[in-house]
């Protein structure tokens, strides 16, 4: 690292102190753990990984079952030891440790939205919002 970079790191927190409560306290706490620190070469020599695009038909959330009036398309991704399963119509992902986790993530979360997106009041939403209240509505049978 360059030395110029850590003097001038140095000379902002000696800024910043200037801008603390004369009655400022550290917590007890001594060491604080960060996320590993993040290499740009493995986003570009390892590559999300792709699965193919499955479809959902019919989605059971509560012993209900939500018939689609068209299937909804299932891209599902692993990266960083978790499964992506997202539709990027409905602006919408799950997550999970497997591909059935995400996938049912998945179902858990357009469920909730379909439901929420049916009681707003259209005057109270703009832009992305109109345009998923409308494919929303227009989801299940």
């Amino acid at each position: 690292m360059n030395l110029a970079y850590v003097n001038e790191s140095y000379d902002s927190l000696k800024e910043c102190e200037i801008y603390l409560p004369n009655n400022f306290q550290r917590m007890a706490i001594n060491r604080i753990e960060t996320a590993e620190s993040i290499a740009p070469l493995d986003f570009i020599e390892k590559p999300m990984r792709s699965f193919n695009n499955t479809f959902l038909f019919v989605i059971r959330i509560d012993n209900q079952n939500y018939k689609t009036k068209m299937p909804i398309s299932v891209n599902v991704n692993f990266e960083s030891g978790m499964f992506f399963a997202e539709n990027e119509n409905l602006a919408v992902c799950g997550t999970g440790f497997s591909q059935e986790e995400a996938i049912n993530d998945l179902r858990e979360h357009i469920i909730h939205f379909y439901e929420y997106y049916n009681k707003i009041e259209i005057d109270k939403l703009m832009g992305e919002a109109l345009r998923l209240k409308s494919v929303y509505a227009k989801l299940f049978v």
